[in-house]
């Protein structure tokens, strides 16, 4: 039974390795990496992420210069969104991981039975989601 399972796993990491979520998820990852000014921005903001958390682990870390350092972080956040690269990638890791969280509400659903309301995603609108037709489609 496990072979078989993994087995199946490695099928359906296959699937969704050829799907439109993850190429689109390369492809916007390959515009990042090649855009040079995003790039820049996101050094920046790389940096500022590990001087606060450089602060944050001392025994009393000053709170003005990390309230300083996190305000630069937030503007620089800000400057990152003026990309179009970045915004586009922002947007299919979001689709990859909904996808994942879609995947991952069939299991639960075919394993126990329930539906976690929780942290999903989709708001409980159905009309362009196609988690709750694969999830009907598996049951019926």
């Amino acid at each position: 039974m496990k072979a078989e399972v993994f087995q199946k796993t490695r099928e359906l990491g296959e699937l969704i390795a050829s799907g439109e979520e993850c190429a689109r998820l390369q492809a916007a990852q390959a515009a990042v990496n090649e855009d040079m000014a995003a790039q820049a921005v996101i050094r920046r903001y790389t940096i500022l992420q590990g001087e606060i958390q450089a602060l944050m682990q001392g025994e009393s870390p000053d709170t003005k210069e990390v309230g300083r350092l996190a305000s630069e972080m937030q503007a620089v956040q800000a400057q990152m969104m003026d990309f179009s690269s970045v915004r586009a990638l922002n947007e299919a890791q979001k689709a990859f991981a909904d996808l994942f969280a879609g995947v991952n509400q069939v299991l639960k659903f075919m394993i126990t039975g329930e539906i976690a309301e929780e942290g999903l995603s989709c708001g409980g609108g159905c009309a362009s989601c196609q988690g709750c037709s694969a999830l009907h489609a598996h049951v019926h």
